[in-house]
């Protein structure tokens, strides 16, 4: 068998060679890796807003609504047997505005439970009755933080 004998000289530029491609590989690996990252911690990120959207859905959906004040009743009931962390404020047309469960504050956009009272008026003749069968236009309030912390409805005319 023969041999190929290799000078010197060719070997060292070999080597070098294999050097250079084995270091252009790593660098392409790692540029990889770090563009992987950034696009995992968007995605995340977009996806934390999603959930952090989808958790005030149920919220949010009296926004601009116009509901009837049986189901605000039911909502009163609902959030203060549940003790949420939720403000509801119902604004009538004799003039009253009350706030039930916490108290929104709407300079420092926070909840308080000082004032909140935890049902409605049951009888037509008090300050603050809702009517069950008239019409109530929904909002919302954000804290701070972008969570939606009080609800707001406003019987109409």
């Amino acid at each position: 068998m023969k041999t190929m004998n290799i000078s010197e000289s060719v070997k060292i530029i070999l080597l070098v060679a294999t050097i250079i491609v084995v270091c252009v590989l790593c660098a392409v690996g790692f540029k990889l890796t770090n563009s992987g990252k950034s696009s995992i911690g968007s995605a995340s990120g977009q996806l934390s807003g999603m959930v952090s959207d989808y958790s005030d859905i149920d919220v949010s959906l009296y926004e601009g609504s116009i509901i009837k004040g049986s189901e605000v009743v039911s909502i009163i009931k609902k959030v203060t047997d549940e003790r949420d962390y939720l403000s509801l404020e119902v604004a009538t047309l004799d003039g009253a505005t009350m706030a039930y469960n916490h108290r929104f504050d709407y300079e420092e956009l926070t909840l308080t439970e000082e004032g909140a009272d935890k049902e409605p008026p049951k009888d037509n003749s008090q300050y603050g009755y809702i009517n069950t069968s008239a019409n109530f236009l929904g909002s919302y309030y954000r804290d701070k933080n972008g969570n939606i912390v009080c609800l707001r409805f406003e019987q109409q005319k």
